[in-house]
Formats: structure tokens, C-alpha cells, sequence
């Protein structure tokens, strides 16, 4: 959620997306937000990043790699909490709506070296009919 801008909060957000055929997208994203607080020493800098990468293929396959990181204290470059993943997602239409599955394979970590790797797998459909669509999957986790 977003509340809005507040006082000394920077945010900065940057996406590319190049399609060089009709079959293939390439799609990049980095953002980074920074808080600093002017009387508060326990939180006094805060700092959230992400990047990914992506490519999508006859927009059926999605290959992407993505990493994101947190850190609370006056560390002001450092990101305490990361974690990075590779997923992969493929699209099926059929007669009533779409099947998708997706995998995702990671690993995170943190200041105090608890980390480790985890793996996603999804499932999902959705049906449409003249009044919308439902939409319905399943979240397997492991890690």
C-alpha cells in the first residue's frame, strides 16, 4: 500500500520494456525508496530496493530474475534483508478462460545470516463468462 509522499522520504523508479519482434518483450524494472528520520536514532535510515529482469515469448512463457532488499539502522548503503529469485510462468488458453503454472526458485538472507533457499509452485485458472471472470489457484511453498 501506498500512503503517500512524507517528509525526507526519496523514491526513485525506473522500467524498460522493449519488444524487438512480435513474438518477444523484454521488460526491466529498479526502484529504491530511502527514509531518513530526523529525530528518531533507533530508525534513523531506512531503504528499500528492487530490480528485475524479464522476458516474455508469444506471451505464453515468462522467464524472469528479480532481487529486492531492506535495511532499518544508520547503514546507510547496505541492504540487511535481500532476497533473489528466478521464476518462470507459462500461459494456456483454453475454451473457458486460461490455465497457468508457475515456478519460483530462491534464496534469501538477512543481517543476522538466516537465510536459505525456497521453492514456489503455483497453479491457477480463470473462466470468463459475459459477467466477468473467476479466477482460482493453489500455492505450494517449501523453505
Amino acid at each position: 500500500a501506498f500512503a503517500g509522499p512524507s517528509r525526507n522520504a526519496q523514491n526513485d523508479y525506473s522500467a524498460f520494456s522493449l519488444q524487438p519482434s512480435k513474438r518477444v518483450q523484454l521488460n526491466a524494472t529498479i526502484s529504491r525508496s530511502r527514509f531518513a528520520a530526523v529525530f528518531d536514532s533507533a530508525l534513523s535510515h531506512q531503504q528499500f530496493a528492487s530490480a528485475a529482469v524479464g522476458v516474455t515469448y508469444a506471451e505464453r512463457l515468462t522467464l524472469e530474475y528479480a532481487g529486492i532488499g531492506r535495511s532499518l539502522g544508520s547503514t546507510r548503503w547496505r541492504l540487511d534483508e535481500t532476497q533473489r529469485y528466478a521464476k518462470a510462468r507459462v500461459d494456456q488458453a483454453v475454451a473457458f478462460g486460461s490455465l497457468w503454472i508457475a515456478l519460483e526458485t530462491g534464496e534469501r538472507g538477512d543481517s543476522a545470516s538466516v537465510g536459505g533457499m525456497y521453492h514456489q509452485l503455483q497453479l491457477g485458472t480463470s473462466a470468463r463468462n459475459r459477467f466477468g471472470s473467476l479466477s482460482m489457484f493453489t500455492d505450494l511453498y517449501d523453505g
